[in-house]
């Protein structure tokens, strides 16, 4: 097998960069689990926040107001 190198002194230098470059990249990937992390948490607790409040709104279609109003988003009169 042919060397990369002509020059042995040149394998450590290699073997320095290619360290650097993982860990570099291992610092990449846990600033991007971390941010995927965060997001699902915030995702999660903005679920749970629409199910309480949807939990609480049940029979609530809106005020008296609201209900005898007419226009385009107004549901139909029955």
């Amino acid at each position: 097998m042919r060397p990369f190198f002509s020059q042995p002194w040149a394998y450590p230098i290699y073997g320095c960069i290619g360290a650097s470059f993982g860990y570099w990249m291992q610092g990449v990937e846990h600033n991007q689990m971390r941010y995927l992390r965060e997001t699902r948490d915030r995702l999660l607790e903005k679920r749970k926040r629409r199910a309480e409040r949807e939990q609480g709104n049940i029979g609530n279609i809106g005020s008296e107001l609201q209900k005898e109003q007419e226009g385009l988003f107004a549901s139909p009169k029955a």
